[in-house]
């Protein structure tokens, strides 16, 4: 009969650190969800709750043809077409390429042939890093 007690009792003061400790995490979880409701909340009232996008996009009506997000762009990924059957072109000519480049890619990767890869990574960051090097150094000089 001791023994039964002695666990029923040991049971729970068990029982009831746990009770407590899962008291404080729930309550300071709640806590921090409501901060965060109220974050988002903000957030859309001011128009950000939107993620930022890794692809440009040019506001056409506003665009007045100066090729300064050309310039800009450090991917070199932008330029302008004359028309919509030029833009169309390209675009066909990219998708054209598509099934062969990851086709290239999925060979490397079951390869395990990451050297290429690695390679034309390390020559994009640096043609990046310098055209925003560039970029910055126009910007101070028109300081």
């Amino acid at each position: 009969m001791e023994v039964f007690l002695e666990n029923i009792i040991t049971y729970s003061v068990v029982a009831g650190i746990i009770g407590f400790v899962m008291y404080f995490y729930l309550k300071s979880k709640r806590v921090k969800t409501e901060m965060n409701i109220q974050k988002i909340a903000k957030a859309k009232e001011f128009g950000l709750h939107e993620p930022i996008s890794l692809h440009p996009v040019i506001d056409t009506e506003s665009c007045i043809g100066s090729g300064a997000c050309i310039e800009a762009c450090p991917e070199e990924a932008l330029d302008i077409v004359a028309d919509d059957e030029a833009a169309e072109k390209r675009f066909s000519n990219a998708m054209d390429k598509l099934p062969a480049e990851t086709e290239r890619l999925t060979e490397a990767v079951k390869k395990k042939d990451w050297k290429p890869m690695l390679a034309e990574a390390e020559k994009r960051a640096m043609k990046v890093t310098e055209k925003l090097e560039a970029l910055n150094k126009k910007a101070c000089s028109k300081k």
